[in-house]
């Protein structure tokens, strides 16, 4: 709730920013008076009320957390990012206008992504069958793959987006003749995204192991070889 709460407030982002500022996080830190002053709040006991959540947050590593006696003997706490703030902040997207999503479905992962980055132009690729009841956007393109298509070179776009196809793709040569296709269809500076999942070394009861190694078992049951 407080890493949520902090997250809506823009706080992290306020962190991420400050300390990132002078080009050396590890020694820039900001107080939460300073954060106070840069949200929406009325309450005289912003700051006080801040501490109290950043503090738990540094607890966990989520935030860095440094400490000084202030003149009249009372410790001040000032905060900079975490090693998982990253995870947490706005991504920039730069470098592309025009954005392919291969075998997204109905489109939710690029819809999302338009919606968040309006200068960016969707194109959901996939099978006829999955996406006749693909919900329509004026952002988002719906494109066709035929079964003859399928194996032909991509339309030449600046970036494709690939998210956990090769889970459900077949045979790994089937997965790399997709890749494959992206590559081929993108100009100089073009990208390939790649979004997938990384198994543990060692099992976790914890939701993200438990995510992976159940993808892991939909591979072992769906796919040639596993």
């Amino acid at each position: 709730m407080v890493l949520k709460s902090a997250i809506e407030l823009d706080i992290i982002e306020i962190i991420f920013t400050a300390t990132s500022e002078g080009g050396c996080a590890c020694i820039s830190v900001i107080s939460p008076a300073k954060i106070a002053a840069r949200i929406p709040s009325k309450n005289p006991d912003a700051s006080v009320l801040l501490d109290r959540m950043l503090r738990l947050l540094a607890s966990y590593d989520i935030l860095k957390c440094s400490t000084c006696i202030k003149e009249n003997g009372e410790v001040e706490r000032a905060y900079s990012e975490g090693p998982t703030c990253k995870f947490l902040v706005k991504l920039k997207v730069h470098g592309f206008k025009e954005l392919v999503d291969v075998g997204d479905g109905i489109g939710v992962a690029i819809n999302i992504i338009s919606s968040k980055h309006p200068h960016i132009q969707g194109t959901n690729y996939d099978l006829p069958h999955v996406i006749a009841d693909a919900p329509n956007d004026e952002r988002c393109f719906i494109t066709l793959i035929t079964h003859t298509r399928a194996s032909e070179p991509l339309t030449y776009y600046k970036a494709f987006y690939v998210l956990g196809v090769e889970h459900v793709g077949g045979s790994d040569e089937r997965c790399l003749k997709l890749l494959k296709n992206c590559w081929e269809a993108l100009p100089r500076d073009g990208k390939v995204i790649i979004v997938e999942s990384i198994l543990p070394v060692a099992p976790e009861n914890i939701a993200s192991s438990h995510i992976v190694f159940e993808q892991d078992l939909l591979m072992l049951a769906r796919n040639p070889g596993g």
